[in-house]
């Protein structure tokens, strides 16, 4: 999957799991890296997000930066650094 656009009508979700899964070379085929669809929806009740093995890099998790209630992110295999988590 990699059009993540219908997912557009929850307007409350609690739980986000958009992840691929593990290659040998440990890069991982999840082909999200546009997460611009999620733009403007209510996320910050959010309490699980799993983003693993997905071309998601730092910019894109500025719309996750009002998720304050998340009891478990995974970022794994993803492009993520330190200063994406500062958000």
């Amino acid at each position: 999957m990699s059009d993540i656009s219908p997912i557009r009508v929850f307007n409350a979700l609690r739980k986000l799991e958009c992840f691929g899964t593990t290659t040998a070379d440990s890069r991982g085929n999840g082909q999200i890296a546009d997460l611009t669809p999620l733009a403007g929806m209510k996320l910050d009740e959010l309490t699980i997000l799993n983003l693993g093995w997905t071309k998601v890099d730092d910019a894109r998790l500025a719309l996750f930066k009002d998720c304050k209630d998340l009891a478990h992110l995974f970022l794994a295999a993803t492009k993520v650094t330190d200063a994406g988590l500062s958000q």
